[in-house]
């Protein structure tokens, strides 16, 4: 009987196109798998080098068919050895792929076009592909993963197989001196395409097996895993079926938390429990479960066996479980945590009474020690004593506004410069006689200053109007204040200033007898800042700190 050989090279490329769809399946299946897709592409090299075989009689493109179909040969099997070296969790070695796939393309040219011998063609194919066969052999029988050694055996033993018939033939060629063509229907040419086909078919079977074993493998991990984590976890966990919300497994965080035994929990429903204070909080939590498959840091109040009310935080999601889905609930108690935070509610509270009552004795000891100067100041004759007195009873009232500021505030530290000093220039100004012919111009950004610079910082601008209504307007029918605030980088500026008749340049501002301006002088020191005047259409003052 005389086989046709075109008939089983047509065959050889149906069976390999059948096992590139099948690892195409396998990789569609698992592509968190790696080297899957490069089997397939492994495959797909070799049918296509079997369908190029066959035009090899189409004498117009007979050199380049068989040029491509050697090429495709080669690059099935550097894919598969690709696909082997990344399932395995290693990269392929890019020093031997490409010099050995390069000198390949050069010395099959050259043999087919050049020297046109197809012997030492054969011997250069079947020589390149033995290493990857090799190779890949080689990488299955060392390979580290358990699971599949012996899958991954029987895989390398078929490549092996059909490496030692290339390998064979590759001798046989050299002792010979000649090989058969091709489709010659003689027993070596049958035999290549029969250990091709059954090569193929066996290490198809043995990848797709060791895709299995491993994805079995990969499962029982992550239900030994997941087994770990659900016993083990502080927090009461409970798995309870989808569809009738049956429960199925609780943990030992559950049975602490409730007072339930397993027994006693498994096979009823959390309604049959009676754990919910609120059955509404169920409904939310099973609504969100419902339409998004997942429910994040639900709080409620449940109730334990014995009716105690516990605080939590319930988180539960939709899983699958051997294909029945299935809700993962895990509830935190936070019954400490929330008392916790209701007496810290409660001291700080208490705090906040303390700190403003604290605030408004002070405030009301300062109104008396102002009141007391008052009365002082009005038993006295001597002019200066009377000035010294008045002035002290306006930097008592500085402070009183800002006590008065941080009783009514909701902190104790800082205060909005626009909420405070656009009061304390009008104290500070009504206490004048010629209060009425001044203007007040306020160009305040809003920004926060500590209380530890605003008390120093009251009583410097204090002194700064105070000096302007006591000398800036004499013998004017009007005069204008300027209060220009900004903030820059956490720098703030302060400007004050008049229109009224300046300074008298003999008064050395930083040089001064006065204890108003050396009172200025040590308490910008004080807040880190600095303060310099000018002359001009009246006087102005800039405060940097």
């Amino acid at each position: 009987m005389i086989i046709d050989l075109r008939t089983v090279a047509i065959l050889t490329g149906i069976i390999y196109t059948l096992l590139t769809i099948a690892l195409v399946l396998q990789y569609l299946l698992n592509r968190s798998i790696k080297g899957i897709g490069w089997w397939a592409a492994g495959c797909l090299m070799l049918a296509s080098g079997s369908i190029l075989l066959l035009l090899r009689d189409v004498k117009s493109i007979e050199l380049n068919s068989i040029f491509w179909a050697n090429t495709c040969f080669l690059a099935g099997f550097i894919f598969l050895y690709t696909g082997t070296r990344r399932f395995i969790n290693r990269r392929e070695d890019l020093r031997i792929v490409i010099p050995v796939f390069i000198i390949f393309l050069i010395l099959t040219w050259y043999v087919i076009f050049i020297r046109r011998n197809d012997d030492l063609r054969v011997v250069i194919l079947y020589s390149a592909s033995l290493i990857f066969i090799f190779l890949i052999a080689f990488n299955l029988f060392i390979n580290r993963i358990a699971s599949i050694r012996i899958s991954a055996s029987f895989t390398a033993a078929a490549f092996l197989i059909f490496g030692a018939f290339f390998l064979f033939r590759i001798i046989m060629t050299l002792i010979s001196g000649h090989i058969d063509p091709i489709f010659e229907p003689k027993i070596m040419s049958l035999c290549a395409f029969l250990f091709s086909l059954v090569a193929g078919i066996l290490w198809t079977f043995g990848f797709v097996i060791m895709v299995n074993q491993r994805l079995n493998r990969e499962v029982k991990n992550e239900k030994d895993n997941f087994e770990h984590i659900f016993y083990s976890s502080p927090d009461a966990t409970v798995i309870s079926r989808y569809d009738d919300r049956i429960i199925v497994n609780v943990n030992e965080g559950f049975t602490s938390l409730f007072g339930f035994t397993a027994d006693e929990a498994v096979g009823k429903t959390s309604i049959e429990l009676n754990i919910w204070s609120n059955l509404n909080d169920r409904i939310i939590i099973m609504g969100k479960i419902d339409a998004e498959g997942v429910c994040r840091d639900y709080e409620a109040v449940m109730k334990n066996k014995r009716g105690e009310l516990i605080n939590v935080i319930i988180s539960a999601k939709k899983v699958r479980l051997q294909g029945v889905p299935h809700i993962l609930i895990i509830t935190h108690d936070i019954t400490e945590r929330k008392r916790s935070e209701e007496k810290i509610k409660t001291l700080l509270a208490e705090k906040e009474l303390i700190l403003k009552e604290v605030h408004h004795r002070i405030k009301n000891n300062m109104s008396n020690i102002k009141g007391l100067l008052y009365l002082q100041a009005e038993t006295m004759t001597d002019t200066a004593a009377i000035a010294a007195l008045n002035d002290a009873q306006r930097r008592i009232e500085s402070m009183m506004i800002l006590y008065d500021k941080l009783y009514r505030s909701d902190g104790f530290q800082e205060l909005p410069v626009n909420e405070y000093l656009p009061v304390l220039i009008n104290e500070i100004i009504k206490n004048f006689s010629n209060r009425d012919i001044v203007k007040i111009e306020n160009m305040i950004d809003e920004f926060i200053v500590d209380t530890e610079t605003l008390f120093p910082l009251g009583i410097i601008i204090n002194e700064i109007i105070t000096n302007i209504m006591k000398y800036a307007f004499i013998g004017r029918e009007s005069g204008v204040i300027t209060i220009i605030a900004t903030s820059i980088d956490s720098r703030h500026t302060i400007v004050i200033g008049d229109n009224g008749s300046g300074m008298p340049e003999e008064i050395d501002f930083t040089n001064s007898s006065s204890f108003g301006l050396q009172l200025i002088n040590t308490l910008v020191k004080q807040i880190k800042g600095t303060i310099r005047m000018e002359r001009s259409e009246g006087t102005r003052f800039i405060i940097d700190f």
